[in-house]
């Protein structure tokens, strides 16, 4: 194998890692019951700006919206009563910062 095709294996795997992209995940208790959570999950993704293709799934109590390139879920779980929040997106630090601003919503 030459240095030129390890150079190229280099750049495809670094180029699959920036495309994967980087998530932040967070959590905090709740009181609510898996309908209220998600109707409040819709507005903090709304108050966030993650508005662009929102989704919103009763089935899996879960909302989920994008901000440029990033995309938020908030996953609702009343019979443990947890709020999981999850941003993805290529740079580290904007994903944890907006996973803050989401949790701080709520």
């Amino acid at each position: 194998m030459t240095a030129r095709h390890l150079v190229t294996r280099f750049a495809v795997v670094a180029s699959l890692f920036c495309l994967l992209g980087c998530t932040s995940s967070g959590s905090l208790t709740t009181h609510q019951s898996a309908y209220e959570c998600v109707r409040h999950a819709k507005q903090v993704l709304y108050d966030a700006d993650f508005s662009e293709n929102p989704v919103v799934s009763r089935e899996t109590a879960s909302v989920s919206g994008r901000h440029g390139g990033y995309e938020a879920t908030v996953h609702c779980d009343s019979v443990d009563q947890v709020i999981l929040v999850d941003v993805k997106g290529l740079d580290a630090t904007q994903s944890e910062w907006y996973r803050d601003v989401i949790i701080r919503k709520f």
